[in-house]
C-alpha cells in the first residue's frame, strides 16, 4: 500500500516536472490499494500508518472501486 502511494507520488511529481521543462502529455495518477474496502479493518498496521500519517483512507480507492475495463493502455 505505502508502495503504491509513493510510486503514484513520484509519477505525479516526475509529470509535474515534465510539464515544467514544456512536455505536452498530461496524465493522472491515482493510486489504488490492492485489496478491497472492506478489507481495510483487517488491516490494523495500514490502517495506524494511515492514521499517523494524515492519511484519510475515504480518499484512496481500492480494487473492487474500479472498473480496470475502462482502461486503455497502450504500448509505446
Amino acid at each position: 500500500m505505502v508502495a503504491a502511494i509513493c510510486h503514484a507520488w513520484l509519477l505525479g511529481y516526475r509529470q509535474r516536472e515534465n510539464d515544467d521543462e514544456g512536455g505536452n502529455e498530461r496524465m493522472v495518477v491515482v493510486p489504488v490499494m490492492n485489496v478491497k474496502r472492506g478489507d481495510m479493518c483487517k488491516l490494523k498496521q495500514a490502517a495506524w500508518l494511515f492514521h499517523h500519517a494524515g492519511l484519510d483512507a475515504t480518499s484512496l480507492l481500492f480494487t473492487d472501486e474500479v472498473n480496470f475495463l475502462l482502461f486503455v493502455f497502450h504500448s509505446q
